[in-house]
């Protein structure tokens, strides 16, 4: 998927896919039937990419709601390799 917002270029195919959170391996959301997934343009622009039942949309987001997102999503692996600087995390989101 692609879009432009506030003159930049998000792009799913041309970005690096950080992590992928998908309700369907999760008991608890199962229900919901969804995909989030975070990238990084080449530019180093961080997006969320939500797909919610078909519903596609992209969001710009920064480093602070990125790590958010990683703990609130419990994707150590992620936030080791792509925030290895980062050495305190608040699980409280």
């Amino acid at each position: 998927m692609q879009t432009i917002i506030e003159g930049i270029i998000y792009d799913t195919e041309t970005a690096t896919l950080l992590a992928r959170y998908d309700s369907n391996e999760h008991e608890d959301d199962a229900k919901t039937d969804y995909r989030d997934s975070l990238y990084k343009t080449p530019e180093g622009q961080l997006f969320l990419y939500g797909d919610i039942r078909g519903a596609k949309t992209i969001i710009p987001i920064d480093t602070e709601r990125a790590i958010d997102w990683l703990v609130s999503t419990k994707n150590i692996s992620a936030m080791q390799k792509w925030f290895p600087d980062q050495t305190k995390y608040d699980d409280s989101c």
